[in-house]
């Protein structure tokens, strides 16, 4: 079997597996579960180091947004401002943030997280709770609960563009054979520091599925890098979803929740098809040049977007800021 036939194999596993956790609009996790509620320490990715807030890809030194300048480096505020960018589930990121301190800085970080385990059920971010049951511990690492700047997502979070031209639509989410995909990214640009269509995939495949489950039609448009052995998925995964109904030629905004006529997402997903958090969501307009939205070899698209910014799901400021609950999704950590 070649590696693009392995590659068709896992996309299609891949897709059984996401499309089976749709609820009953047929959405894909718009306000549920994520898809992973366990350690995500190893993804089984090749293509990243297991800490879902880092890709790999150093190809784009970026901006990493608020890098807190005002804290000083190795203390254990500092460690605290770098854990406040990690998902809840991803111990390597914590890891990373504590051998950042000093030993003074880690000493400090080490009594003021065994204060907090043991009084607010070991939130650290509960500065509130923290203040008032160890007051000492947050004193030394300058914490208090009128504490509001611990926002290491930067926003935006990146840019991307989307120019593509597809001449088949899959039919439900079935890609089987190379004439149904494209072997180059429909989206590309940069989230934080990395790029979205990665420098260190081997290959890049997109495609058009028509999705019938639920209780819309729906179309998606999906960009999987993956490595030369056919089997790796390389993150993030990106899917531009709308209504059918908006699939005529003209303007289309992107938003989330349904505020706009299109959501454009970028995932971590794992090599068993399980979505383990979201990168960020996309905001701003793309262009439907041609389109067909008709499942075969008579189905196409043709779209075009550029100045799309991206921004975690920890922080949208035009929108209240922290979006996960609203949303129901984990966010991935901070790439550094």
């Amino acid at each position: 079997m070649s590696t693009r036939q392995r590659a068709l194999l896992l996309i299609f596993f891949v897709f059984m597996i996401l499309f089976s956790g749709c609820d009953d609009d047929g959405d894909l996790y718009p306000n549920g579960d994520s898809g992973n509620t366990g350690d995500t320490g190893n993804t089984g990715n090749t293509g990243d180091t297991g800490n879902t807030g880092n890709t790999g890809d150093t190809g784009d030194t970026g901006d990493s947004g608020n890098t807190g300048n005002d804290i000083e480096v190795g203390s254990c505020e500092a460690i605290l401002f770098c854990e406040s960018g990690c998902a809840d589930f991803d111990e390597l990121c914590f890891s990373n943030c504590r051998s950042k301190g000093n030993d003074v800085g880690k000493d400090d970080h080490d009594a003021y997280k065994t204060c907090v385990e043991e009084n607010c059920e070991g939130d650290l971010m509960d500065f509130t709770c923290a203040a008032n049951n160890c007051s000492e511990e947050a004193q030394v690492c300058n914490v208090d609960q009128e504490k509001d700047d611990f926002q290491p997502f930067p926003a935006p979070y990146g840019n991307v563009e989307i120019k593509a031209r597809f001449d088949y639509i899959v039919d439900n989410g079935r890609p089987s054979r190379d004439g149904e995909l494209i072997p180059e990214p429909f989206i590309t640009g940069n989230l934080s520091k990395v790029s979205v269509a990665p420098k260190y995939a081997d290959f890049i495949y997109s495609f058009v599925n028509f999705n019938t489950d639920g209780g819309s039609d729906r179309i998606e448009v999906i960009q999987f890098p993956m490595k030369s052995d056919g089997e790796t998925i390389v993150n993030p995964v990106t899917f531009l979803i709308f209504d059918v109904k908006y699939t005529v030629k003209g303007d289309k905004t992107i938003s989330v929740a349904g505020e706009g006529d299109a959501e454009l997402r970028l995932l971590h997903i794992d090599n068993e098809g399980t979505i383990i958090c979201y990168y960020a969501y996309g905001f701003g307009t793309f262009t439907i040049l041609d389109a067909n939205p008709v499942a075969g070899d008579t189905g196409f698209l043709d779209i075009v977007g550029s100045d799309i910014e991206l921004y975690s799901p920890k922080n949208v400021p035009e929108l209240g800021g922290d979006l996960t609950e609203l949303l129901g999704v984990k966010a991935c950590s901070l790439i550094q």
